[in-house]
């Protein structure tokens, strides 16, 4: 993956941000705020895989949608408090920060 964003916006930690916050039926939702900020990249001349770029909108539209309060005030701060903590060893963009980390 290009970079961390990457791996703290990674659809399977925004799955895991609904159900912790109580609202799994918001998942679908929740992704497609994602998809259409990274279809924005294009428009911005910006790599598709350029997330760190898409960090801002996928931050504003994620928490305005699961209505997040006391989360971060700013898409930095979001990621460290709110979804860094929701990744966990049994995720698979756990095992694949791992070894991007690790392996030679």
């Amino acid at each position: 993956m290009r970079n961390i964003e990457s791996y703290l916006f990674d659809k399977e930690v925004l799955s895991a941000l609904c159900e912790h916050v109580g609202s799994p039926e918001k998942v679908d939702e929740v992704h497609a705020a994602f998809d259409t900020a990274v279809a924005g990249l294009h428009s911005r001349k910006k790599a598709p895989d350029d997330i760190k770029a898409a960090s801002g909108l996928i931050y504003t539209e994620v928490k305005r949608k699961l209505a997040l309060t006391k989360c971060g005030n700013s898409a930095r701060k979001f990621m460290q408090r709110t979804l860094a903590p929701l990744i966990t060893p049994k995720m698979n963009v756990y095992r694949l920060l791992e070894t991007d980390i690790f392996a030679a």
